[in-house]
């Protein structure tokens, strides 16, 4: 690559398209002189790179068999939601078949108990079990552990990283006493798998700056609505929302991480601080955290985090007045679409049988997407602008979402959802939430309610370590 500078860039951009897309990724990582020309010439394809938000998983409550996809229509390649072609991870020998479920999604991956999945290449890379906890929890204390994943398609698209992240621990026994210890620990010592070598490893970030508390003493809140998992990938660093009382910064190339406090405690119209549920996302600029209280439902805050680590409120707004007086019996589909997956509809039928009619179930689900666009080319600015209807005050919002790539977030109200334009105040009906197997289940609908959702961008860039074909 010596004599690369003394080429003009006109010439190397000519060398470097005959390469495979996910080769020129690679090669912008070569030297400055590359990835100028990849970058000036704008090499990478926008299409290929996880740039547009092509639709939203959903995770609903005591619904753990199925993942449902609500997607967005596109004039690219049709993605299907469904995912239990990744069953084939699983080795013949383990009698227990894991639900294709989503745990995790960055960058066009998705985490499942047993592997990792691209839905747009309908590729998938299986785990290996997890590993023992390399620190374990303080005398008298447990924690909850969750996943997380890592992809970054433009600095390694064959490869991903998953952590193992315990949370802010909690007494055993409330009564009991244990001895005070800072939380999280100077050297936090990670379980970390990397699909580079195949294999897990321990490794340690030390901490730059003030534990966020002591244990016992900080309150972990167990998330009871959605989105128990909070985190966002964003230039080399890994956000994560700990048990709703701080965020963690864990820089991944210089194994350091650092505590960022909420922001501050927002009142009610009553005076009084109700409970807020924070939910962190990536947007427009790069990492922002929202809020919506428990008890009211309607009072939304949009903060932004700036490069000294402040949260600045960019959105505070009662959004009640403008909420619409939908239609929420409806079960028609709006300009987004919801595919719907019920895994044990065919359970009495023979396993060869359905691994014969897999393919052209999935081939049969991207047709109907594609039919489908046809009828609904949703514009994001113009289509389905709702007009203020005045809803009944039990009105009940969930946070679904940041969207990646605009000032707006997704809400849901009832069997709806909803996406509000923070800068405009703008309200928009994009579909059906819930799935009609789900609604039919039961006479009674307290069990109607989302308990993770993950802001889906498809990759068409990269290949797993294990394929489907």
């Amino acid at each position: 690559m010596g004599q690369a500078p003394s080429l003009p860039d006109d010439v190397v951009s000519d060398v470097l398209l005959r390469l495979a897309p996910r080769d020129i990724a690679a090669s912008r990582r070569v030297c400055k002189s590359l990835r100028r020309v990849v970058d000036g010439h704008r090499l990478l394809r926008a299409d290929l790179l996880p740039l547009s938000l092509g639709g939203i998983f959903l995770n609903h409550f005591q619904l753990r068999s199925a993942t449902q996809f609500l997607s967005r229509p596109t004039t690219a390649a049709a993605v299907s939601g469904r995912l239990d072609y990744t069953l084939d991870a699983c080795h013949p020998d383990n009698h227990f078949v894991p639900a294709p479920y989503v745990l995790d999604h960055c960058n066009g991956l998705l985490l499942l108990c047993h592997c990792v999945a691209n839905p747009a290449t309908q590729q998938w890379a299986p785990l290996p079990p997890d590993p023992a906890l390399p620190q374990p929890p303080p005398p008298g204390m447990d924690f909850i552990i969750h996943s997380y994943l890592v992809f970054d398609p433009i600095l390694s698209p064959n490869h991903f990283d998953l952590f193992i992240m315990p949370q802010v621990p909690f007494q055993l026994d409330p009564d009991a006493e244990c001895e005070p210890v800072e939380w999280p620990p100077s050297a936090f010592i990670l379980s970390v798998f990397s699909s580079k070598i195949g294999s897990w490893e321990n490794r340690t970030f030390d901490r730059e700056g003030e534990a966020a508390g002591t244990m016992p003493g900080m309150d972990p809140e167990i998330r009871r609505s959605c989105n128990e998992r909070q985190s966002a990938y964003w230039r080399g660093s890994l956000y994560i929302c700990c048990s709703n009382c701080f965020v963690m910064r864990i820089s991944l190339s210089d194994n350091r991480y650092q505590v960022i406090k909420l922001p501050p405690p927002i009142f009610s119209k009553h005076g009084s601080r109700d409970r807020q549920q924070f939910y962190l996302g990536k947007s427009t600029k790069g990492i922002y955290c929202a809020s919506v209280f428990s008890l009211y439902r309607s009072l939304l805050h949009v903060w932004f985090l700036n490069d000294l680590n402040e949260w600045v409120l960019e959105h505070d707004m009662d959004i009640f007045p403008i909420l619409p007086n939908l239609d929420y019996g409806n079960r028609c589909d709006g300009p987004w679409i919801l595919q719907q997956f019920d895994y044990h509809e065919h359970s009495d039928e023979d396993d060869s049988v359905v691994e014969d009619n897999r393919e052209a179930i999935v081939e049969k689900e991207k047709s109907e997407a594609i039919v489908k666009q046809g009828k609904f080319e949703w514009d994001s600015d113009n289509d389905n602008v709702l007009e203020p209807g005045g809803r009944w005050e039990t009105t009940d919002i969930n946070f679904l979402g940041f969207h990646p790539f605009k000032e707006v977030v997704l809400l849901s109200l009832w069997n709806r959802v909803l996406a509000y334009h923070w800068s405009s105040s703008k309200l928009q009906d994009l579909g059906k939430l819930f799935p009609d197997f789900y609604l039919d289940r039961s006479h009674i609908y307290w069990h109607t309610l989302v308990e993770e959702s993950f802001m889906y961008t498809p990759c068409w860039l990269g290949e797993l370590p294990g394929k489907l074909n």
